[in-house]
């Protein structure tokens, strides 16, 4: 007993260390249902057709938006997903989006693809995506990153002009649209027609001139189907793939001058922390020193709460006061710290 309570007391001082006084990134994910059109073996939510028809109140979205975007932690990024975000309705999903976006905030759109072979929910989901007005900013993660770069420019270029440092900026740090599209194509869980839907969507976008101006597409792959899809997507002749370049666990390629990014990375099974340390390790970055990165997830049920990559749901509290508001990040942060210490003690052998 006097173990366990020594392990708790010190996972507290790290806990609260990390979360009250280091300097960490804040990002924010919403889980907007857990129904999907998909029923894919090994689904960390559990997501399928049969699943709870609950939807993560829109108003709750843009409350929490508002109160985290007065956080000097807050990255200014959000991925929307699910389950399959689009059976929210396609109208109230580009409502989502636009208000995001409005806010200045970049949003990452999740989606199993698998609407893009049918003519009239492709339809629907096109013209939500091309209507949208769509910000542009520069690819830095942070306003700190972007100061120290701007820095770093002008003492490399000492007597250049204010228009010669932007443009040197705009030459490393493109701007893009504040919208991204994101699909998962692999032959291990999802469906392998997952390389068709994903085919049809980048050509669609790359040679759709709105479309191409409003998002950038992106693409996830396990490492073991990386093969699998260097096949049929990198080397589909009717794609013309140009460009395709890997570093570490990033790759890209172009299709008709339209850049699309990538990350592959191993496939893990859900299940609950084989170890305590694995959780503080996931959740807390395993105590780096320097700016870390803390994903908050936001579901339909009305709590928040920490993912273990996908492992194990921790941490989860309710996100609203008992009078309906949404709580403020002291009070959100102190709920979950109290619930992590007590998952923290159940994973303790």
């Amino acid at each position: 007993m006097a173990e366990k309570q020594k392990l708790l007391q010190d996972f507290m001082n790290r806990a609260v260390q990390t979360l009250f006084h280091e300097t960490y990134e804040i990002e924010l994910q919403f889980y907007l249902t857990e129904r999907c059109d998909l029923a894919c073996r090994g689904c960390y939510m559990n997501a399928s057709p049969a699943a709870a028809p609950d939807q993560l109140p829109a108003e709750h979205v843009l409350q929490i938006l508002k109160a985290f975007g007065k956080l000097d932690g807050f990255n200014n990024t959000v991925a929307f997903t699910g389950g399959e975000a689009r059976l929210i309705g396609t109208g109230k999903l580009g409502g989502i989006l636009q208000s995001t976006l409005d806010m200045g905030v970049a949003a990452e759109l999740k989606t199993n693809m698998a609407w893009v072979p049918n003519p009239k929910k492709s339809g629907e989901m096109f013209d939500m995506l091309s209507n949208l007005k769509v910000p542009w900013s520069i690819h830095i993660t942070t306003e700190a990153e972007f100061t120290n770069y701007i820095r770093k420019l002008v003492t490399e270029n000492p007597g250049a002009t204010k228009e010669e440092i932007i443009k040197k900026c705009d030459a490393e740090y493109p701007p893009a649209p504040m919208l991204t599209l994101a699909g998962s194509v692999d032959n291990l869980i999802h469906p392998a027609k997952s390389a068709e839907w994903f085919a049809t969507l980048a050509k669609r976008i790359a040679t759709d001139e709105k479309l191409r101006n409003n998002m950038n597409l992106g693409v996830s792959v396990f490492n073991d189907s990386f093969d699998w899809f260097l096949d049929t997507v990198i080397k589909n002749p009717e794609l013309g793939c140009r460009d395709f370049n890997r570093r570490g666990n990033r790759f890209g390629f172009s299709i008709d001058g339209y850049k699309i990014v990538g990350l592959r990375d191993k496939f893990l099974n859900p299940k609950d922390p084989e170890d305590p340390e694995d959780m503080w390790r996931v959740v807390f970055n395993g105590g780096k020193k320097g700016i870390g990165r803390l994903v908050l997830y936001f579901y339909p049920d009305q709590t928040v709460g920490f993912e273990t990559h996908g492992l194990h749901s921790v941490a989860r509290v309710p996100y609203l006061t008992r009078n309906g508001k949404v709580k403020d990040w002291n009070t959100m942060a102190n709920d979950m710290l109290i619930q992590l210490m007590n998952d923290y003690m159940a994973a303790v052998k």
